[in-house]
């Protein structure tokens, strides 16, 4: 069993300036339920009850952008876009184990300032810089700048699906590029204002959501489009005219219902395709600040946002903020639990969190409702608690592959948390 109290290269958080009215523009949530947070400062990552500080760590930079998830060969890597360059670190659940450092000095990037970062599925890096496209595919590096490929601007946004590069530009749209080989790209067209139905040419963020729709965030509003076709297809067009709580539109996300939600630079506003109904949040509803940078979604479904001063969790009825002035004042619920891998194959660890002692339950259940282990029951001192499920039921056989319900009950705390088993890999 790995033990999450042994991190490499990491800090627990003693620093008084972390979150302290700090930006953060970047959030992401690995395969073990580890929130990562590109900030002013450096890079946070946060287990659900302790803060580790990479800040100090000399081939991670600060004033971070963007951060983007890649499997190598080598394991889970994250790539982190900076305006000093950008960094590979490779991770597990004990956190960073190595990183390196790119910038105009070493490699062939094309500027050390990155707004934004994508891996596509054959592990190709894609860069947003000022200068244009960068690409950077096993050991090479090379670019896609100006013609008919990406228009002649700073490159602040990317998306990406079958084969096919967004590329959101400063005043100039989307540029649009077709991967032909792992070596080749063909121009294809770009969208621009006065032609398509993009509500700016600023394009702050891109999104390709569960049906393959591009959506755009641009200092305007957004909008969706649903086909390839420049001029055709554009059927969604939001901005505060149509409920946004601001058009400057800086991050999109879809949630596992469908909807659609839209940081923008006045808060945060839901969108529902189904009904057209916008629900927006803001400083008022608990949001710690007005400017939403980012949008991930963790492994229980909730929503994590990266603001112009500190960290938000939306746990689907109410926000908690992450304002740190010292561990002493860092807002952790009371109880937390993380599960790992998820999916599994052969065991699955859990690591569970209470600041008090006593009595507690972690049952398994399927889809139905039937209950099929009781994986932990009895007396617990506070602190965390480590257990493992064999992925056996009550009788000591294996559980079917699918989806199950880990149930964590402590006192009048209740949680539950979604598990997926695949078929054993040996």
């Amino acid at each position: 069993m790995k033990y999450i109290c042994a991190f490499i290269f990491s800090l627990t958080l003693a620093c008084p300036t972390l979150f302290s009215q700090g930006v953060v523009k970047a959030v992401f949530v690995d395969e073990h339920g580890m929130k990562w947070f590109g900030t002013e400062r450096g890079l946070i990552r946060f287990d659900d009850y302790n803060w580790f500080d990479y800040a100090s760590h000399t081939m991670i930079p600060d004033q971070i952008s963007a951060i983007e998830y890649q499997s190598s060969d080598y394991g889970p890597e994250i790539w982190i876009g900076s305006d000093k360059g950008v960094s590979v670190a490779a991770f597990n659940i004990d956190g960073i184990t190595s990183a390196t450092h790119y910038t105009m000095a070493n490699s062939g990037i094309l500027s050390d300032t990155v707004h934004d970062v994508m891996v596509d599925e054959n592990n190709i890096r894609y860069f947003a810089t000022p200068e244009g496209l960068g690409i950077f595919n096993n050991s090479t590096w090379s670019s896609v700048v100006g013609g008919s490929d990406i228009p002649d601007a700073s490159v602040l946004s990317l998306g990406y699906k079958n084969d096919t590069i967004y590329a959101g530009t400063d005043g100039r749209g989307v540029g649009r590029v077709i991967r032909d080989d792992l070596d080749g790209y063909s121009g294809a067209s770009y969208y621009e204002i006065p032609w398509v139905g993009l509500p700016s040419n600023i394009i702050n963020c891109v999104y390709i959501d569960s049906k393959g729709f591009q959506w755009y965030g641009t200092t305007e509003g957004a909008s969706r489009h649903e086909v390839q076709e420049a001029q055709q297809g554009w059927e969604i067009y939001l901005t505060m005219e149509q409920g946004l709580k601001n058009s400057n539109v800086m991050a999109i996300l879809e949630d596992n219902n469908g909807e659609i939600w839209l940081g923008t630079e006045g808060g945060v506003s839901r969108y529902n395709p189904a009904d057209t109904q916008i629900i927006n949040y803001t400083m008022e509803d608990g949001l710690p600040d007005s400017m939403i940078y980012d949008i991930a979604m963790d492994t229980d479904q909730t929503l994590w946002f990266a603001t112009g001063k500190g960290v938000s969790h939306f746990d689907g009825a109410r926000f908690h903020n992450y304002l740190v002035s010292g561990i002493e004042n860092v807002s952790i619920p009371p109880e937390s639990g993380i599960i790992y891998p998820n999916p599994a194959s052969n065991e699955i660890h859990l690591s569970y969190y209470t600041k008090q002692n006593g009595f507690i339950s972690i049952t398994a259940y399927d889809l139905s409702g039937k209950k099929r282990a009781l994986i932990y029951n009895g007396y617990a001192p506070a602190g965390e608690l480590r257990v493992t499920w064999d992925l056996n039921d009550s009788a000591g056989d294996p559980v079917p592959a699918g989806i199950y319900i880990i149930s964590i009950k402590s006192g009048s705390y209740n949680s539950t948390k979604k598990v997926v088993v695949i078929p054993p890999m040996w």
